[in-house]
């Protein structure tokens, strides 16, 4: 893929302590994707962080796992500032075709 095209999404990882109390690590990076790998990466970051999600760049999507050694994995995905305006309309039709947003 051209380095030009493509969607940038920022990913942010945070890991906590089995009681929630202690922040082990944190992270971010971003990720250029085409769309279908939009769809993908939104299937998996299915917990929008507002109550009725549309789909708008400024929505965030979580994903929370609890790993085997009882520590939480706690993960989101943000559209990029970096994006020029036009790629927007690619953010909400992967929402909708992930599941998240119901038109």
């Amino acid at each position: 893929m051209n380095a030009q095209k493509g969607v940038l999404v920022l990913v942010t990882t945070v890991v906590y302590s089995s009681d929630m109390t202690q922040l082990l690590s944190a992270g971010e990076s971003l990720r250029r994707v085409s769309f279908k790998g939009l769809v993908d990466l939104m299937s998996q970051y299915t917990d929008p962080a507002v109550f009725v999600p549309r789909g708008e760049t400024k929505e965030e999507y979580f994903t929370e796992e609890e790993r085997a050694d009882g520590t939480y994995e706690l993960s989101s995905i943000t559209y990029a500032g970096g994006n020029p305006k036009r790629r927007a309309k690619y953010w909400r039709k992967a929402a909708v075709t992930a599941g998240i947003v119901v038109h």
